[in-house]
């Protein structure tokens, strides 16, 4: 049978994917290298090996894998361990070079980007050294494949895509729940939401400063962020300084997103990198328009997928369905924001292509492919 290993069940994408998986697969258990679970898993045992919630110092991160490979040892044995989440990753593979157990790692995010600056290069090392080691990769985007196989030499027939599944009935049942009356009369404004970690990756610094430029030619327009991070005081007081305090308003993860991304007018991807960004769908799902960066990678796979995955846009790309932006512009992002906005006939096209778009991904046209990898 089957073990997942990843970090946390703390809100997220790739949690998000485990969470459903969980419903689907016959697992043995899902480990964690760490506490935290924001998700409803179901009829599967979950094991942490630390008591601690995720450590925020790379250094002590990378010194921990071998302290959690090593905790993998009694679960190993004679299994498949399925890895999501680059930490995740390094410990299955490394666990696997003395245990022996089949390897499977889910990469998630666009890893030559992602781990470009800083202290983080040595996760970029990392995936050069380990991953040729893993018994299978499983991307969730073709463009993640392009980049492991060119920057990273991973051999390609390592690497299969599999894109990210929902349960499009069940997003449905969900988005007509009511929002609390806390909420509620926010939401009766034309609400511009965001979802997503507090984080560099997210973009969202580039997102306030558009819709400050949109307020000023739609006052009654609001902006919602749901999320957490490290960047949430930065991030707010951007808004303070902007005086966008009336117009702005974070709120905390919830499980059912659905239920705000219903109620609200569009959904803005504001992302510097993703890999197939799980919150684009599901507003879709949910029948918003939506605006993305044309980052690395996901959202032109999603939104224009009769076009080459590696090209970028450099200016407004009204794709078929939805609008790509380049990332980090700011003038751009608000033009397109006021354009969908204003323009019920874009805005309606792009809701129902959008929403037609969303059932490509469904549980039943992805799931045979886990099936047959694991």
């Amino acid at each position: 049978m089957t073990t997942i290993l990843t970090i946390s069940l703390r809100g997220g994408g790739a949690e998000r994917q485990i969470s459903t998986l969980s419903k689907l697969l016959p697992l043995k258990k899902i480990v964690l290298l760490e506490q935290g679970i924001d998700y409803d898993i179901k009829n599967t045992e979950i094991q942490s090996l630390s008591q601690h919630n995720e450590n925020t110092f790379i250094l002590k991160k990378i010194l921990g894998l071998f302290y959690y490979a090593w905790r993998l040892k009694k679960t190993a044995k004679d299994e498949v361990i399925l890895s999501f989440m680059e930490r995740a990753n390094f410990v299955n593979i490394i666990a696997k070079l003395f245990f022996k157990h089949k390897a499977i790692v889910s990469e998630r995010i666009y890893p030559s980007i992602a781990f470009n600056k800083g202290l983080r290069r040595i996760q970029k090392y990392l995936v050069s050294f380990l991953y040729p080691y893993a018994d299978l990769i499983i991307a969730n985007s073709k463009a993640i494949k392009e980049d492991l196989i060119e920057n990273f030499k991973i051999p390609s027939h390592k690497i299969k895509v599999i894109n990210n599944m929902y349960d499009i009935e069940q997003i449905e049942i969900k988005a007509q729940k009511k929002i609390s009356q806390e909420f509620a009369e926010f939401f009766q404004s034309p609400v511009i939401i965001n979802i997503g970690s507090h984080s560099t990756q997210k973009g969202q610094k580039y997102l306030i400063k558009a819709f400050k430029k949109v307020v000023e030619t739609l006052p009654q327009v609001k902006l919602a962020f749901f999320g957490r991070g490290p960047l949430k005081p930065g991030l707010i007081k951007l808004v303070q300084d902007l005086k966008l305090e009336p117009n702005v308003k974070f709120f905390d993860f919830d499980e059912n997103i659905f239920k705000y991304l219903s109620k609200s007018k569009l959904f803005v991807l504001s992302s510097l990198w993703e890999g197939f960004p799980n919150v684009l769908i599901e507003a879709m799902a949910c029948k918003l328009p939506v605006i993305a960066s044309d980052c690395k990678s996901g959202p032109r796979e999603i939104l224009a997928p009769t076009t080459d995955c590696s090209w970028q846009t450099k200016e407004l790309e009204f794709a078929e369905y939805g609008v790509l932006v380049p990332p980090e512009e700011e003038e751009l992002l608000s033009r397109a924001i006021l354009k969908v906005l204003k323009e019920n006939n874009l805005s309606e096209s792009y809701s129902a292509k959008g929403y037609n778009r969303a059932k490509d991904f469904t549980i039943q046209n992805m799931l045979s492919k886990w099936k047959k990898y694991l």
